[in-house]
């Protein structure tokens, strides 16, 4: 004949399980937010990807209504023709003031502000939840911070058109000391872009990414646990993240 479990063997039983449940509730939250962290980071690096890429290699004819056909004198034999080479669409990321998403934008007619009807938006991401764009070179994200690459490929801010404006690696003056990671490990200093990523896991705990990318599309991504949103010190406690 088989013994049966007495109510005090379940109780046991259920109270031991409730303590291993609860002892692992902490890493289960740091598990899921370091995968949306991870998420944001992959799609951060890839929307920069595309955005370069578009705004390198598309060459696109202009419409009439621009005005601004683009031409170069070429000499074949002796003979100067003039050579249509058609122009770059404009290609900007802008980043929303909550930090929770950015956008791929395309500027086709070059005297257009930015937030013209005629700017299409290429794509919009959403990050995970939990998971906020905290800065962009070490300053705390602003209201639709929006950064457009040149006609020569730099990253540029500073115009509402895009015709003007100053390299991001000279208007934030960014060096090697700046970018350190855990006190070793730094990035060259063609460094053109800085964003900081924090994904929660509950009051007073926090993972943030930052991800440095250079003018060549090359990146790299410091990681660091932390207890107060928004202060991060990579340059003491960050290590470099594998990819």
């Amino acid at each position: 004949m088989k013994k049966a479990f007495t109510i005090i063997e379940l109780m046991i039983c259920l109270a031991v399980v409730s303590i291993l449940a609860g002892a692992a509730v902490p890493q289960v939250r740091l598990w899921n937010a370091r995968n949306r962290g991870l998420d944001a980071v992959t799609s951060i690096i890839a929307d920069y990807s595309k955005a370069r890429s578009v705004a390198n290699y598309i060459v696109v004819e202009p419409s009439a209504s621009d005005g601004t056909q683009i031409t170069y004198s070429e000499d074949f034999s002796g003979l100067a023709s003039q050579v249509h080479i058609g122009k770059r669409p404009q290609i900007a990321l802008k980043f929303d003031g909550d930090g929770k998403s950015y956008s791929i934008l395309q500027k086709n007619r070059s005297g257009d502000n930015w937030s013209s009807a005629s700017v299409v938006k290429l794509k919009t991401t959403e990050l995970p939840s939990g998971v906020n764009i905290k800065k962009i070179f070490f300053n705390p994200i602003a209201s639709n911070d929006l950064f457009f690459f040149s006609p020569d490929g730099r990253l540029m801010v500073g115009s509402a058109t895009g015709q003007g404006g100053t390299a991001t690696n000279e208007a934030f003056n960014l060096s090697v000391s700046s970018l350190g990671c855990g006190g070793s490990g730094t990035i060259r200093q063609t460094t053109e872009l800085v964003l900081q990523a924090e994904s929660k896991v509950e009051d007073g705990k926090y993972i943030s990414y930052r991800i440095d990318f250079n003018t060549l599309g090359a990146y790299h991504v410091c990681v660091v646990h932390h207890n107060t949103s928004g202060s991060a010190d990579f340059r003491t406690n960050g290590e470099l993240l594998q990819f």
